[in-house]
């Protein structure tokens, strides 16, 4: 059984343009990261099975991250790129 939506975002601050936009989110089988801001962002990957990392995701866009059974979170890093 996935995770719900609502606890999972609360776990780590995300960058947003409105409230309500924005951050991580399963659906299905699939995590994803939605960026409603107007720049390119560095967003913290916290994986299962590999070693974390960080990804840039575009403006105004939803990104597919991968199995939510691999993807455990999905933050905003505090930057741009």
């Amino acid at each position: 059984m996935a995770p719900t939506d609502t606890a999972l975002m609360s776990r780590a601050p995300t960058a947003s343009a409105a409230p309500g936009c924005g951050g991580y989110f399963t659906g299905g089988a699939s995590a994803y990261y939605r960026h409603c801001g107007p720049t390119s962002v560095m967003i913290h990957l916290d994986t299962v099975w590999a070693p974390d990392r960080e990804l840039c995701v575009g403006p105004e866009s939803t990104t597919y991250l991968g199995k939510w059974s691999d993807v455990r979170n999905a933050w905003y890093a505090n930057r741009t790129c």
